[in-house]
């Protein structure tokens, strides 16, 4: 079985997937121990464990549909050059739209959570005006994910986290994220830090090239 997997998560992934113990039901469901994802020998992605709840008929006949996934402590390495950020060639680009492009078949994550992360942020590039935080810990999520190709779907139910460099506490993140035709579409986004608050809504036109914020 973890060789199967490993072998069609090669039609999704341009990384080399590993994983340990497996362990559940293999039609309706799994957990699995120290997951990782290694991109040109460097590891971008692992987890202690990961808890994934499909049917696997559904799987067969629909795309990959995944009723609930669960990361227990995750750890992932951002890191961004002259050629961008290095999970933005994580996943195959097959199909197309405006300028963006994206496996051929649809994924729907009914159910995602993330219980203790930590992400790691090397920016060799930065921007004016701002800073990414070097490290961001405690990191837990809870939301849905909807891809169509190749536009798709984020609904934040509620996420919080801890940065340092610079430090910042986000005591809780909710709203909705959709991408259609090189729109970005932000939708009842309520941010809370232990400093202030911000509700946003509203669509970044283009935002892969010249964007346009018609925001509230």
């Amino acid at each position: 079985v973890p060789r199967l997997i490993v072998r069609e998560s090669k039609q999704y992934l341009n990384g080399e997937l590993s994983i340990g113990r497996i362990g559940g039901n293999l039609l309706f469901g799994v957990q699995v121990s120290d997951i990782a994802v290694d991109v040109s020998g460097e590891r971008v992605v692992a987890a202690k464990t990961l808890e994934v709840d499909y049917n696997v008929f559904q799987l067969i006949s629909k795309g990959v549909i995944l009723n609930e996934i669960k990361l227990i402590e995750p750890d992932i390495k951002l890191e961004r050059d002259a050629n961008g950020w290095n999970v933005n060639h994580l996943v195959k680009k097959q199909e197309r739209e405006a300028n963006r492009e994206g496996p051929r078949r649809p994924l729907d994550l009914e159910s995602i959570e993330i219980a203790d992360g930590r992400i790691t942020i090397a920016d060799h590039v930065g921007a004016d005006g701002y800073r990414l935080p070097r490290v961001i810990e405690d990191l837990d999520l809870k939301a849905t994910y909807e891809y169509a190709p190749v536009h798709y779907s984020v609904v934040i139910d509620r996420a919080s986290m801890r940065a340092s460099s610079p430090r910042m506490t986000l005591t809780e993140l909710t709203g909705k994220l959709a991408v259609r035709d090189d729109n970005l579409y932000v939708e009842a986004m309520s941010i809370s830090t232990a400093e202030s608050s911000l509700k946003i809504d509203g669509v970044v036109e283009d935002y892969l090239s010249t964007p346009v914020l018609k925001i509230t």
